[in-house]
Formats: C-alpha cells, sequence, structure tokens
C-alpha cells in the first residue's frame, strides 16, 4: 500500500547569492502530515546549513517556532532532507550560497504515514539516490548505528521515531480490518492444531 503523500512544487525560481526562499506556513490540521521531505536541485550549493524544515503552533510568534532539522546541499547534486512534523503548522526555508543560481529546484512532501524509506528506529533505508539527511543527524546519512553515539537527545530522538511508527502502525491497523483478520487466522490455527 503506498503512503498517502501530498507533493509541493514550492519554487523553480532562481536565487541571487545570498537570497533565500522561504514558503509559506502549511496547515497540517488539512495536510495530516506525521513526516515531511524536502528536495533540492541547483547548480550552486546552499549556504551552511540552508536548507531548513520549521513546525510550530502559532505562526506569530518567533519564539515559538522550531527548527526541526537543517542540512547544507552541494552544487549540482540532488539532495533529500526528512523531518517528522508533531506541530500544527510546518514551512521550509532554502539559503542560497554566495553565487548566484542558474538553476534551481525545490519540492517538498508531506506524508501520511512514515515514509517507506524510513525504518522503525527512524533510520533510512539506504538507495542510490543521491545525498539524503534525516532529523536529529547533521551529517550524511551512511552505515550508522542510531545509538552507537551514547548521545542522550540522539536516543531521545529515536525513541520519539520509535513511538511516532508506533502509533502509525497502530492507525493503519485500527482502519485496515487486517488486525482482526489476523487475529482470528492466528485463532484458527492454534484451534486446528
Amino acid at each position: 500500500m503506498a503512503n498517502p503523500v501530498t507533493t509541493y512544487a514550492l519554487t523553480t525560481t532562481a536565487l541571487a547569492a545570498g537570497a533565500a526562499f522561504t514558503s509559506s506556513w502549511y496547515d497540517n490540521d488539512n495536510v495530516g502530515a506525521v513526516y515531511v521531505s524536502v528536495e533540492s536541485f541547483s547548480d550552486q550549493g546552499s549556504n551552511g546549513s540552508g536548507i531548513v524544515v520549521q513546525e510550530t503552533d502559532d505562526t506569530t510568534n518567533a519564539n515559538l517556532i522550531r527548527t526541526v532539522v537543517s542540512g547544507t546541499s552541494q552544487a549540482s547534486t540532488q539532495f533529500l532532507l526528512y523531518a517528522p512534523i508533531r506541530r500544527r503548522f510546518f514551512r521550509f526555508i532554502y539559503t542560497n550560497s554566495g553565487t548566484a543560481q542558474n538553476t534551481f529546484e525545490l519540492t517538498a512532501t508531506a506524508f501520511q504515514a512514515t515514509p517507506l524509506n524510513v525504518d522503525s528506529a527512524g533510520g533510512l533505508i539506504l538507495s542510490s539516490q543521491g545525498a539524503v539527511q534525516i532529523a536529529g543527524n547533521a551529517s550524511m546519512v551512511e552505515a550508522a548505528d542510531p545509538l552507537g553515539s551514547n548521545d542522550p537527545a540522539q536516543e531521545r530522538r529515536l525513541l520519539e521515531l520509535i513511538w511516532l511508527e508506533l502509533q502509525t502502525l497502530n492507525a493503519y491497523f485500527a482502519n485496515s480490518g487486517l488486525l482482526n483478520t489476523s487475529v482470528q487466522a492466528a485463532e484458527t490455527v492454534q484451534t486446528t492444531q
């Protein structure tokens, strides 16, 4: 079953040196996203931590805006960043490097379930599709042990992602009717043995 998704073509307008694109706020009450991804391609790299996903429950109060994740794209490289969403509103920001762009595309996707390439521990199931980053890890994702750092903040983040995955699975099985079928099938197997 494919994840229900909403895709946004944020912009294709090339940015001047040091210029930034900030999307409008998306209301998660209308979207129902548990994860978002933002993808970029440009002939110039972004500024350091130049791709940002933010969330808030109050778009009018800058003190309550939280950066979920940020990353840095390289020139002429497809870049993909994932972030869980836990607040009502979310948006995307891209800040260009010191060289004007000739080519630029920025898109985003809102997922109503955990993306298929994010495993139950919050780690990425890697493919050969360009550079990928995920919330909570500022470096490129390679073959990483999520608990290997002994970092309490990272371990808390991992537990939050597991909890999010459990909630998503619970909602899926509760709405699909598969849980009742599985339980009935297990009971039938037990009684016939």
